[in-house]
């Protein structure tokens, strides 16, 4: 009794996998039938796709993924164009700028010529302009000065309002001329007040630095106006003071729109051209 139900119990197991394998064996050709239909299908469209991508351009050459971004990397522009007041235009590599963003006295001399070429003439002081970022001028007031005392930081504050009212106040009275003295004209790369020549150095900024970045305040600065298009021209010198028979320090400003200033003790003033 034990042996037939022993063989009946084997016999029911034996037809039970059958089964199952049969069972198993169709799910996976309908799976596969199915993958099969889904890879064609993808694979119509991969071909079609690059069918796409091996189009024939205009100059007949094939372009495919790398041939694409080696034309990208052909006609990437390395230069950086900036027009000297709508005249003269200066073509930079964008290698000869530094990590900070500046061509920092690293010209050739035709650069130069075409710098001062744009800027000739007399100019002086047109209208108050703005003035240099507190935080730029006052660097004790930078937040890495955090143990100075409030009474401290409040009175370098007012110290700084009260510049700023006074330059737009008194506006001073400073003329130069670039490539003429006197009347007469001249080849020499010197910015001239009467008799005075002064020699220059000459910086170009490409971006706008951080309001926040403590740099010399009679170079270079940032004014709280944010509208200043750039890159923009530096042009350092020293203005003599005829009066005081001092020699101080003074910086024209060439935006990339077309603004010139002039940027004195931390105040931006606008330049015109000197009638008469």
């Amino acid at each position: 009794m034990d042996s037939r139900n022993s063989r009946t119990i084997f016999a029911c197991i034996l037809i039970g996998a059958i089964f199952m394998s049969g069972f198993a064996c169709g799910r996976y050709m309908q799976y596969s039938e199915k993958n099969r239909d889904i890879e064609e299908n993808f694979g119509d469209e991969t071909e079609q796709l690059r069918d796409e991508s091996n189009c024939e351009i205009e100059d007949g050459k094939e372009i495919n993924e790398s041939s694409f971004e080696e034309e990208i990397d052909e006609n990437s522009s390395d230069i950086i164009t900036f027009c000297v007041m709508g005249k003269e235009t200066l073509e930079i590599n964008k290698d000869r700028f530094t990590d900070t963003g500046r061509v920092d006295n690293l010209w050739e001399l035709d650069e130069i010529n075409k710098i001062f070429d744009s800027l000739q003439g007399e100019w002086e002081i047109d209208q108050y302009f703005d003035f240099v970022y507190w935080r730029i001028y006052e660097p004790n007031l930078f937040d890495f000065h955090d143990n100075i005392e409030e009474e401290t930081r409040q009175s370098l504050l007012e110290a700084y309002y009260e510049k700023v009212e006074a330059a737009e106040e008194n506006i001073p009275d400073i003329s130069f001329s670039i490539r003429n003295s006197e009347g007469e004209e001249r080849n020499e790369n010197y910015i001239y007040q009467q008799t005075y020549s002064s020699p220059v150095s000459i910086i170009m900024s490409k971006d706008r630095s951080s309001e926040f970045y403590p740099i010399f305040k009679d170079s270079c600065a940032i004014p709280k106006e944010e509208d200043i298009e750039y890159p923009v021209l530096y042009i350092k010198f020293m203005r003599y003071q005829f009066e005081e028979e001092l020699y101080k320090p003074a910086t024209l400003v060439i935006t990339a729109d077309g603004g010139f200033y002039i940027l004195i003790d931390g105040a931006y003033y606008s330049l015109k051209e000197k009638e008469g």
